[in-house]
C-alpha cells in the first residue's frame, strides 16, 4: 500500500493565478499582469494499493482526492478548462504471460465535478460548466532484456 501528498503551486505561475477580471483590462493574456485562470494552490492526497495473486498475476486499486482549485467568480476562462473533478478512482491488472510478455488492464472513472456561478461578463447569465471521465487501457509489454 501506499499514500502520497502532492501539493501543485498554481498560485505561484502567473498565467494560472492571475485573475481574470480586471486583469483582462489592464493587461493582454500571457502578460505578467494579463488575465488568468485565477488557480489556488491545490493539495492531492493518492492511495494505491497491489495485490499479487499470484506470481504472474497483479491487481491494483488507486483512490485520489483533490479539491477543486477553480474560484467561482473565475468560471469564464475555466470554461476552456473545466478541471473541477476532485474523485479519481482507477483498477488495474498485470498478467505475466511468459518470460518477456506481460498484459496491463486498466479502467479510470472520475466523479462528476460541477461548478455553477455568475458569468463575469453579464452578472444576469449563470454559467455551468462540469467534467467527468471515464477511462480503459489494454497495453502488452515485451522484455527486450529477458
Amino acid at each position: 500500500m501506499v499514500f502520497d501528498i502532492q501539493r501543485i503551486a498554481y498560485s505561484d505561475v502567473k498565467s494560472t493565478a492571475n485573475r481574470f477580471l480586471p486583469n483582462l483590462k489592464e493587461s493582454q493574456l500571457g502578460d505578467d499582469g494579463g488575465a488568468g485562470f485565477g488557480w489556488k494552490h491545490m493539495t492531492i492526497y493518492k492511495l494505491g494499493y497491489q495485490w499479487d495473486v499470484r506470481a504472474t498475476t497483479s491487481l491494483r486499486a488507486g483512490l485520489n482526492y483533490g479539491e477543486h482549485f477553480v474560484r467561482d467568480s473565475e468560471i469564464f476562462l475555466n470554461l476552456m478548462s473545466p478541471a473541477i473533478t476532485e474523485w479519481h478512482y482507477t483498477l488495474g491488472i498485470s498478467e505475466q504471460l511468459s518470460p518477456r510478455w506481460k498484459i496491463n488492464g486498466v479502467l479510470y472513472f472520475v466523479e462528476k465535478g460541477v461548478l455553477k456561478a455568475p458569468n463575469p461578463l453579464g452578472p444576469e447569465q449563470t454559467l455551468t460548466i462540469y467534467m467527468y471521465q471515464y477511462a480503459a487501457g489494454l497495453s502488452f509489454t515485451y522484455d527486450f532484456d529477458g
